[in-house]
């Protein structure tokens, strides 16, 4: 089902990699502490669809970490909006866009300041 959602667009890198499209991304802090997931339906290799995160920190201060403060505001919200746009994965409501996985990997907050990586979670047969 389309839904009409605004979004604010961000530009990636032009030299960064492309992002590897899945059914779910690890996310980590900078440190590279793993704080949570987020799981898309259908998967992240169409246009877009809806997503929900889940908080799952390695280690008690990946729950006080910017991303895992993030997490927790952004799986108290429930199911969100996730649309492709120029290589990125950018996560949003009906109004606004709330976080974006950067075609580098990056995971950037609403304001712009990137506060950890996102790795593809591979998928199993």
């Amino acid at each position: 089902m389309k839904r009409a959602c605004a979004w604010i667009a961000l530009l990636a890198c032009a030299d960064a990699p492309a992002l590897d499209y899945t059914a779910a991304y690890a996310l980590q802090t900078p440190d590279g502490e793993h704080a949570g997931a987020v799981l898309a339906a259908p998967d992240f290799t169409v246009d877009h669809g809806d997503c929900v995160f889940s908080l799952m920190p390695a280690q008690a201060r990946g729950l006080a970490s910017p991303l895992g403060v993030e997490i927790a505001r952004l799986k108290a919200r429930g199911e969100l909006h996730w649309a492709r746009r120029d290589g990125a994965i950018v996560i949003g409501d009906d109004t606004h866009t709330l976080l974006t996985i950067a075609a580098d990997g990056g995971v950037v907050d609403a304001g712009g300041a990137t506060i950890g990586t996102a790795t593809a979670m591979p998928e199993v047969e």
